[in-house]
């Protein structure tokens, strides 16, 4: 996980209330197990959305292309040099690539 994907993570887990970070084999905090199993589910869907969030920041930040520190040239021209794209990693088993 690089430093942005864990500083956001970092951020989530900061602004979610204590409450809700006990381990499953805890008393919840509500007597009802109506609103416990509620917000489990509100827990899980927070989960997964946090996942997507994180997976859709990494896809932007391949995609937007890198460019080096610019310079001047011989001629006085301001060259602002584009790096390489980073390595793609391997496909998924029984996944296409576009």
């Amino acid at each position: 996980m690089d430093r942005r994907a864990a500083l956001l993570m970092a951020a989530v887990l900061v602004m979610a209330p204590v409450g809700y970070l006990r381990a499953d084999d805890e008393p919840s905090f509500f007597s009802d197990p109506r609103v416990s199993q509620e917000l489990q589910r509100a827990q899980e869907l927070a989960r997964r959305a946090a996942t997507h969030l994180l997976e859709s920041l990494h896809r932007l930040e391949q995609t937007v292309p890198r460019y080096g520190l610019p310079y001047l040239d011989e001629s006085g021209n301001i060259v602002i040099p584009r790096r390489p794209a980073p390595p793609l990693p391997p496909a998924e088993p029984g996944t296409e690539r576009i």
